[in-house]
């Protein structure tokens, strides 16, 4: 007489309760069939299958594991002074891993001139390895105080200007008093730090 072996995958991920199905006449050797396999997943093989066929349908039975060395990426762009063409640059593009099926473990990196999002949105770890983490960082504003020192007209905030980080800085207009001359500004950087 001849008998069935059933192969079932159980388990969380990829049920089938007839994933495959092979005849054999009884005591026939037994050869199980190729493990599955599915991108981001490890299978653990058959549990089951016996040597030889007995005198009854027999079923075998697998499960998927889920992988912890499952590939993601993890962008930084840093926000432009000119966006004409694009709002923001990449800076550094990271190959990350992590276990399919959980959440990226994206963190930000600190660049001068810049602030980093307060929260990183992590995403689900696909199998296929296509996962992508972008986090933009904006480009922060600083502060320029002109003061007048010296012995006359002495002013600690004569004027402010405001300027993004490595943007070009342009001096303000000298003041003038009548009987006076202005030595100009000091300190006044070609872009600002």
């Amino acid at each position: 007489n001849s008998y069935t072996i059933t192969y079932k995958v159980v388990g969380d991920y990829f049920q089938d309760a007839e994933y495959a199905q092979e005849t054999y006449k009884y005591e026939e050797v037994v050869t199980a069939i190729a493990t599955p396999s599915e991108q981001g997943y490890d299978f653990n093989g058959w549990s089951g299958v016996p040597e030889t066929m007995p005198a009854e349908d027999v079923e075998a039975t697998g499960y998927y594991t889920t992988r912890d060395d499952t590939k993601y990426v993890v962008n930084h762009y840093l926000e432009n002074l000119d966006k004409t063409e694009n709002e923001y640059t990449l800076k550094l593009s990271e190959d990350k891993q992590g276990t399919t099926g959980e959440l990226t473990q994206a963190t930000v990196k600190e660049y001068t001139g810049f602030t980093a999002p307060e929260t990183v949105e992590q995403k689900t770890i696909l199998a296929d390895g296509t996962t992508v983490v972008d986090i933009f960082y904006t480009r922060n504003s600083y502060t320029i105080t002109y003061k007048v020192v010296g012995d006359y007209f002495q002013n600690d905030k004569y004027e402010q200007e405001t300027y993004k980080y490595e943007e070009v800085v342009t001096a303000i207009a000298t003041p003038s008093e009548v009987g006076y001359d202005f030595n100009g500004w000091d300190g006044v950087p070609e872009t600002m730090p």
